[in-house]
């Protein structure tokens, strides 16, 4: 060993050090260097990954830090003060430990701008740590820059009589201005003090190269153009991992510099980063019971008789997971878990049914944790917890979003705030992201970065240029191109910031800060909010207990619909036939309902039509990206309905497969069979299941024999059983966990039941979940409108802040409405409870305008219709606002105008004013959309946005809605095409068409409100549009219209709906020919009547209030 760089900054000086951990280790091994340091700014953020990764290739790892240190007291805070870089180093695991402690403290503390600490600290947790004087900006450098040499020398002697041979002082020959003088100045400190000197190169990037790189990178920090002079900047390419040799050759006149790196490596102990050894906090337990098992056995067995008849399965079930749980001592994790969701409960808070493969644990149902029963759905307690592969177990709790904090604040109270944190989690500048950085720090043009982005559809960009060969063939068209990709492609996968987890909390057994460093992670109320700075891979292999604390909206959601209700409902205990909830989902009308909301889900189930809870569990397997991938759903379809037969090479197969028609879609059936069919035991098929999930050739290679010889021993040919692997094999990547699939088909059920028998209350508290969220507040309005359901208006007497289910409609809530905000809303409505209703808007003035209540405020409310049962001319109440004398209660001025101008006359607002009023304070067309006019046209002539998602691709339909927006874009070709955004009454969706199209329609785009759109169906991405092949004005579309059809299907209308339609037709004859079409599953018959109709209005509505829906359809 000849040098050992000891100065360095990795991918966690977040955007400063733009040095890849795996990078690093290749190159010193390339080197022929055996150990290195790592010293990030002020945190330990990478320490455990580079140890790890280090240690596994053979190289010392030396952990560091440069922090941020103040002479002054780090809670002191004065602008005037920047803080002295120190690097420290952990001698042993004394040192490491205080690093802990420094980097804690400097967050906890000391942060201002920087985590910084002082000297009281440093003299607290001083020992075990080597001390480097640092960079430019060190403990000394910085004194003799201010030309402070006998502060410098004082401060030196300082470090010397605290650590004595501990301290070292850096020189560094990077190319910085006012190095020489001050390497000068060290280098006589050194000889005066006699303390050693360590050659360092402060090293911030790979290689030399690198330089321009990294250069952008502090640009991107910066948030500055490269060629902004006055940013900040390294002064030269010196800033690089460099070789022995390098290093040697540049401090050929001070060899010793170079020496005691070897020497200062060879004082650092290798510290025990224990892996797979728990660090469990203990749980008290009852003085009656003498250990944890014994407590957790005694709550497992009460639990258990409230649920179910203890019969011997029960019983051998339960000792198993039990004998489990012990064997790899986790009873105390078991007793946690289960004391924060009854204390939860306790508290009032709703807790979800379940979450992933805990839900395969008997001893969880039996405690109340999860509420599915296990053993009635088949699901595999391996799946969750493997004997024969020891991990801790991961029990993930949803609790109503809204209240989550109160869950976390009753685990710092129970186990003490300086033992309960939340985890850090990096934000890391990935593939299109590291692209439009780099990009608009170098000053691209936007119309280059915006291509190069949409043309990535891979996780790396170095996949992506080997999936596209157009990607490949533009960036490789020019030089400066080039340039940008080779750039990114160097700052991808760096750390751009740390931040919170969503859900992660980590309990320790003592104080966190004997094990973890802790940062802070910004303001939460009063209180600065404290997370880990080792993220939760790091945390889980270091053996600490995480917990997921996860926040549920629909939860929310579901609490706020039973506030609504006012009846008291047990959810458990719902009827899992309830034929209005299959009704419900076989239509599709899930809009609100979980995780079956969206477009695609839809569309599946309304062809899938699931009968009971099974189905539903399948279809949440289903709509995952993925299966359909593999599974021709018509196929699925046709299986179902008994009109294609599953062929099952074995019984076997068939008793596992037979509930998903033949396709191993969940995880559990891989393991099922694998265990009966082939003779694996559960945690052997556990392994089996992972490992084809992760494509893990070596483990699948290892098991495929086994596989094949135990299906052979068990009947199956050597050919078939070969399929059988191959074919789970391929669904393996797709495959999901049946335990989440069943406790999540758990909450769909639950809110479908909401949603087909309290629609009101239901869509009322999905509003109020969204209040914020202007593009989901108008989704669920519009579904309620949908379901016939008023919306009514804000009213400002009778609204509260949330949306109120009232006498079958719904009240608007003032908190959705833009620019008001909470508290002016808790201030209106406590001067209504305090003093009665506004009589008129001068009196609502009056009581309450003021700091809260602004003028926009009331503008907003005003533009919303919040006064119209006072008014209904909001230009006039506009105008009063705009010219009202009125500052508020607290005002002597109580008129609004002088006598003579008492009398106001202001002209009604025009519809499109009206439009735009609404567009601005609710942020869509409420009452004044514009095709409320042709609402008569969705359905009968016009496919809706709401079912467009049925359509498969390329079909050809006829849409229609309002112009939202409309630009020119250019295409991937260089060419240019027309982009659209129409809404109609139940959704919005995406319009494109070719220039040589948006140029012949042109005149209707700009003169038309509302179009119709003759064209093909197609997706983007996960959205479904239209390409437009010709566009109308929607006005001109009753004129030419060509035919009707009357759509009869077989299976659902009668005799007596026939007879009911030839009634209804017969009262609007006319011209258009009309067809009967049968339909029968996928069957279809066309039959042209001798009865010819009129398009109107009248036979729309009558048709689809007695016959149904779409059951009329006009073409042209």
């Amino acid at each position: 060993m000849r040098f050992v760089h000891l100065h360095l900054h990795t991918q966690y000086s977040f955007l400063d050090g733009a040095i890849k951990i795996d990078d690093l280790i290749n190159k010193v091994n390339n080197l022929g260097m055996n150990a290195v340091a790592i010293t990030d700014h002020g945190g330990l953020f990478g320490v455990v990954e580079f140890y790890l990764k280090a240690i596994k290739e053979g190289i010392k790892p030396i952990i560091g830090m440069e922090g941020y240190f103040t002479y002054g007291k780090m809670e002191e805070k004065k602008k005037e003060d920047s803080p002295y870089h120190i690097l420290l180093l952990a001698k042993n695991e004394k040192g490491y430990k205080n690093l802990i402690k420094i980097s804690s403290v400097s967050y906890l503390k000391g942060f201002y701008g920087k985590p910084r600490f002082d000297f009281d600290t440093l003299l607290k947790h001083h020992k075990g740590l080597i001390i480097g004087s640092a960079c430019i900006e060190g403990i000394i450098a910085k004194d003799i820059r201010r030309g402070n040499i006998e502060v410098a020398r004082e401060h030196a002697a300082l470090f010397k009589e605290l650590k004595g041979e501990d301290f070292y002082i850096e020189i560094m020959r990077v190319g910085v201005p006012d190095e020489d003088r001050v390497n000068d100045e060290l280098l006589k400190i050194s000889r005066d003090l006699d303390i050693p000197i360590i050659a360092t190169n402060d090293a911030h990037y790979l290689n030399r190269e690198d330089h321009v790189a990294h250069d952008v990178l502090l640009a991107i920090q910066t948030n500055k153009k490269l060629e902004d002079e006055n940013r900040m900047r390294f002064p030269s390419s010196e800033f690089y991992v460099k070789s022995p040799e390098e290093m040697e050759e540049l401090f050929s006149d001070l060899p010793e510099a170079i020496k005691n790196t070897v020497q200062l490596a060879e004082k650092i102990e290798y510290i025990p980063f224990e892996t797979g050894k728990y660090h469990m906090p203990e749980f008290d337990i009852p003085p009656e019971f003498s250990s944890p098992g014994e407590y957790l056995k005694h709550l497992v067995e009460e639990g258990i008789k409230s649920k179910m008849a203890f019969t011997e399965e029960v019983r051998e079930r339960i000792n198993y997971e039990l004998s489990v749980i012990s064997r790899m001592g986790f009873e105390g994790y078991f007793l946690i878990i289960n004391d924060i969701v009854k204390s939860a409960r306790e508290m009032g808070i709703f807790v979800g049914p379940g979450r992933g493969s805990a839900a395969g644990s008997l001893v969880l149902y039996a405690l109340g944790i999860t509420e599915i029963n296990p053993l009635e759905h088949n699901l595999i307690f391996e799946r969750f917890l493997n004997p024969e592969r020891i991990s801790m177990p991961d029990i993930d709790i949803d609790f109503e979003d809204t209240r989550r904090k109160e869950v976390i604040d009753y685990i710092r109270e129970k186990y003490g705030e300086n033992r309960v944190a939340q985890i850090c989690s990096f934000n890391v500048l990935k593939a299109k992201a590291v692209i439009r950085d780099v990009g608009r720090v170098m000053n691209y043009d936007n119309s280059d970065i915006n291509k190069i982005a949409k043309l990535i559809d891979a996780d790396t960009l170095e996949q992506a240029l080997e999936k596209s060969e157009e990607l490949k063939s533009f960036i490789n068209s020019r030089e400066d191109l080039k340039t940008l990709f080779d750039i990114a492609q160097k700052l991808e996968g760096l750390t751009r910031h740390h931040g919170i987890h969503a859900s992660g909390i980590v309990i320790t057994p003592d104080d966190l800060t004997e094990h973890i460093p802790l940062a802070t992670g910004g303001d939460n109320g009063d209180r600065r909010e404290v997370k880990t700075q080792y993220e939760m891979n790091i945390l889980e292999k270091l053996g600490f207990l995480k917990v997921d604390i996860l926040g549920l909206n629909t939860l929310s959601v579901i609490r706020k619909t039973l506030e609504y209700i006012k009846e008291p409902i047990d959810l458990a205990l719902l009827d899992k036939n309830d034929p209005a909830v299959y009704k419900l989902l076989s239509e599709g009308d899930t809009i609100g309902v979980f995780q079956l909301e969206e477009a695609g889900a839809r569309s599946i189930l309304r062809k899938f039509k699931p009968s009971n809870f099974s189905e539903i569990v399948f279809v949440l397997a289903l709509i995952r990206p993925g299966p359909l991938q593999v599974i021709d759903l018509e196929s699925l379809i046709r299986k179902k309905e008994g009109i294609e037969r599953v062929r099952y090479p074995h019984p076997v197969l068939e008793e596992i497969l037979k509930e998903t028609y033949g396709y191993p879609i969940f995880q559990e059936q891989a393991m099922l069979i694998a265990n009966k069919l082939c003779g694996f035991s559960f945690g052997k098929a556990d392994i089996l299941r992972k490992a084809m999930g992760k494509k893990d050739m070596e483990i699948m290679i290892s098991l495929r024999e086994d596989f094949i010889s135990g299906a052979v021993e068990n009947g199956l040919d050597k050919e078939t059983a070969e399929q059988v692997f191959a074919d789970i094999s391929t669904f393996a990547s797709y495959a999901f966990n049946k335990s989440h699939s069943t406790v999540y088909g758990e909450i769909s059920f639950r809110t479908a039941y909401l949603k087909a028998h309290y629609p009101v209350e239901f869509l009322a508290a999905t509003m109020t979940s969204e209040i914020g969220k202007t593009d989901k507040l108008k989704r669920y309005i519009l579904d309620a409108q949908r379901h016939g359901i008023t919306v009514t208006p804000p009213d400002i007497n009778r609204s509260g802040f949330e949306f109120i289910p009232e006498e079958g409609k719904i009240l608007y809530g003032l908190g959705a409405i833009k620019n008001v905000g909470e508290s002016a809303v808790i201030s209106i409505i406590k001067e209504r409870e305090a003093n009665g209703k506004f009589r008129d808007f001068e009196d609502f003035l009056e009581r309450c305008m003021g700091q809260k209540v602004n003028k926009r405020v009331v503008e907003s409310l005003i533009k919303a219709g919040a006064f119209e049962k006072m008014d209904s001319n909001r230009r006039k109440l506009l105008y009063i606002l705009n010219n009202s004398k009125i500052k508020g209660k607290k005002s002597p001025q109580k008129g609004l105008f002088q006598k003579e101008d008492e009398k106001i006359d202001v002209e009604p607002p025009s519809e499109d004013e009206l439009r735009n009023y609404e567009q601005e304070s609710l942020g869509f067309y409420f009452l004044t959309h514009p095709m409320k006019s042709y609402q008569h046209l969705i359905g009968s002539v016009l496919v809706s946005s709401y079912h467009l998602e049925d359509y498969p691709d390329d079909k050809l339909v006829i849409c229609g809605g309002t112009i939202i927006s409309s630009q020119k874009k250019k295409s991937k070709n260089g060419g240019q095409y027309y982009e659209l955004v129409l809404e109609d009454l139940e959704g919005s969706y995406r319009v494109t068409m070719s220039e040589t199209r948006g140029d012949t329609y042109r005149d209707i785009l700009i003169k038309t409100n509302s179009i119709a759109v003759k064209g093909r169906v197609s997706r983007f991405g996960n959205k479904v549009g239209v390409r437009a092949e010709e566009v109308y004005k929607i006005e001109d579309i009753p004129a030419i219209l060509k035919r009707a059809f009357l759509i009869i299907d077989v299976e659902e209308m009668d005799d007596k709906q026939l007879e009911k339609a030839h009634e209804i037709i017969s009262s609007f004859k006319g011209s258009l020919p009309l067809f009967l079409l049968f339909r029968r599953r996928e069957e279809q018959l066309k039959l042209k009547s001798l009865t010819k109709v009129k398009f109107d209005k009248d036979l729309i509505d009558t048709f689809t209030r007695e016959i149904g829906e779409g059951k009329l359809r006009f073409v042209f």
